[in-house]
C-alpha cells in the first residue's frame, strides 16, 4: 500500500513545481512504490484543487456566463411581447391583455384604458420601451466580449510550453511576494498559495475598477 500527496493542503509549492515542470511525479510520494498512473491522478487532483481555489478568473467566467443568459433571455421576453401586442392591436385594435402585466418583472408597466383607448400612445409605450432596452443590447455585447476575453486567456494558459507555464508561475510567485505574501517553497500549501493569488488577483481588478470609474 503506498501513501502519497494528494491534495493542494499537503503538497508544498515547491514539490508542486517539481511534478508540474520538471516532469518529476515522484516527489509527491510518502512511501511504498506507487504507479505512474496513481501519481498522475494524485497531481491531476491537486492542480484542479488549486485552479479551483485560485479560479478568481473561472468564477468570473461562470458569472459572466449566467449574465448572458439573464440578458438573452430579458431581451427576447421583452422584444416577443412588444411583437405580440403589436399584432394584436394590428388585428383586432387592442393590445393583448393576458399579457400585459408580463413586463413588469423587468420594471415596465404598460396601461391599457378600455373606457378610453389610446391606440397611438400604447404604440409609443411600445416603441419606449424597445429604445430603452438598446442599453440592454449594449450590455449584453459587453458582457460577451468580456466572456470572450476570459475564454481566450484559458485558451492561452492551456496552450502554453512547459516553459512558459513555469515562467509565468514563477513570476505570480515574484508578484504574490512583492504584494507582500510570505511564501516559502518548502512550507506553503499549494492551498494557501491558491488563497493568497485569489486575494491578490481580486484587489488588482479591484484596483483597476477604481481608477476607471
Amino acid at each position: 500500500m503506498s501513501t502519497i500527496i494528494n491534495t493542494a493542503k499537503d503538497c508544498s509549492v515547491r514539490a508542486f513545481m517539481t511534478a508540474a515542470f520538471d516532469s518529476n511525479l515522484r516527489v509527491l510520494i510518502i512511501d511504498g512504490d506507487p504507479t505512474e498512473e496513481e501519481l498522475l491522478e494524485a497531481f491531476t487532483t491537486i492542480n484542479e484543487e488549486y485552479q479551483d481555489l485560485a479560479g478568481a478568473q473561472q468564477s468570473e467566467g461562470l458569472d459572466l456566463l449566467k449574465q448572458v443568459k439573464y440578458l438573452r433571455a430579458r431581451l427576447e421576453t421583452v422584444y416577443n411581447f412588444i411583437k405580440i401586442h403589436r399584432t394584436c392591436i394590428a388585428e383586432v385594435g387592442e393590445p393583448f391583455h393576458p399579457a400585459l402585466a408580463d413586463l413588469k418583472k423587468f420594471g415596465y408597466r404598460l396601461k391599457w384604458d378600455k373606457d378610453s383607448p389610446d391606440v397611438l400612445q400604447f404604440l409609443r409605450d411600445l416603441e419606449a420601451i424597445q429604445r430603452k432596452e438598446k442599453r440592454t443590447e449594449a450590455e449584453l455585447l459587453n458582457k460577451m466580449r468580456a466572456l470572450e476575453v476570459i475564454e481566450q486567456r484559458s485558451k492561452g494558459r492551456k496552450d502554453a510550453s512547459p516553459k512558459q507555464q513555469r515562467i509565468g508561475f514563477v513570476s505570480l510567485l515574484n508578484s504574490l511576494g512583492k504584494y507582500g505574501f510570505q511564501i516559502d517553497k518548502d512550507k506553503t500549501s499549494m492551498e494557501e498559495l491558491a488563497l493568497m493569488t485569489k486575494d491578490y488577483t481580486a484587489n488588482m481588478e479591484a484596483q483597476i475598477n477604481k481608477k476607471r470609474r
